[in-house]
């Protein structure tokens, strides 16, 4: 980071209702590389049952998932993060979108829901 003139105590830059002390733009890159690295952990089935749990249930107190998330729900929640992340350090112009995971049953009826009656 020093090398692009960026000083590893550059702080993330706050917007109103949210964080009242800045985080260290180091802090936030490390646990964007953390949230990637359990993204892929999850994906590739190698996070024991245990932790997983642990991370479900986190995840679901913070409003980020339903108790009963889905290992593919989860990642979906990590990716969002890890997305707000990028954007809280400057990496996006505008706030990243956060993607649901729509299981393909509840993704069909939602679109049925919506279709135009007749």
């Amino acid at each position: 980071m020093a090398g692009r003139g960026v000083s590893a105590h550059t702080r993330v830059r706050t917007r109103p209702n949210h964080l009242a002390t800045p985080v260290l733009q180091r802090d936030a890159r490390a646990l964007i590389g953390l949230l990637a690295v359990l993204e892929g952990e999850i994906m590739a089935s190698r996070l024991d049952a245990p932790l997983l749990k642990r991370v479900s249930q986190r995840f679901a107190s913070a409003g980020m998932t339903a108790n009963d998330a889905s290992d593919r729900e989860l990642r979906q929640a990590l990716n969002n993060l890890n997305q707000r992340l990028q954007y809280a350090i400057g990496g996006y112009s505008d706030p990243p979108r956060s993607t649901p995971f729509l299981s393909p049953t509840l993704s069909v009826s939602m679109k049925m829901s919506q279709a135009p009656s007749t």
